[in-house]
């Protein structure tokens, strides 16, 4: 956590996985603010693990372009 903490330099802690995570892990990653996300490696596409990263995703389609 102390490499998570301090405002004076603002981090971006990011994680890559193509796992899933553990609960623990994930209340660490909210309280870190930190970006987790999942690589999905047969459709090399990143998904969200938490709120953090699903909040800068792009979305997967163009806007009006159906479901």
């Amino acid at each position: 956590m102390a490499a998570a903490a301090g405002e004076d330099v603002p981090k971006r802690l990011i994680l890559i996985t193509s796992g899933g995570i553990s609960r623990p892990a994930s209340a660490f990653a909210d309280q870190a603010k930190a970006f987790v996300f999942h690589l999905d490696r047969e459709t090399r596409r990143l998904g969200a693990h938490n709120a953090r990263a699903r909040e800068v995703l792009l979305p997967r389609r163009a806007p009006g372009n159906g479901p």
